[in-house]
């Protein structure tokens, strides 16, 4: 109660990037692990030593970047709707 649609909308688009930076961040955690065990299996099935899955830059790159916009773009639609509301309506709907 008392926030502009402004100060919501800021709120609601700030949550939801912080979401999405920690999703990302587990996310590259979660890429360097698989990609670990998968060479170790496959080296351990081929009986020597290959590297076949190394993610570079470019993917944590890209893996940050689509991140961004699927949050601001998931973001985008409920912050419209909530926006246009007043604070009241949403205590009178409870």
């Amino acid at each position: 109660m008392g926030s502009s649609s402004r100060e919501v909308y800021s709120l609601v688009l700030i949550e939801g990037f912080l979401l999405t930076i920690m999703s990302i961040v587990l996310s590259i955690i979660l890429l360097y692990l698989v990609s670990f065990i998968m060479n170790l299996h496959l080296s351990n099935s081929l009986g020597f030593t290959i590297m076949i899955i190394i993610p570079k830059i470019k993917e944590i790159v890209i893996l940050f970047a689509m991140g961004l916009a699927v949050s601001f773009l998931s973001s985008f639609m409920p912050i419209i709707n909530i926006s246009k509301k007043s604070p009241l309506d949403y205590v009178h709907s409870l």
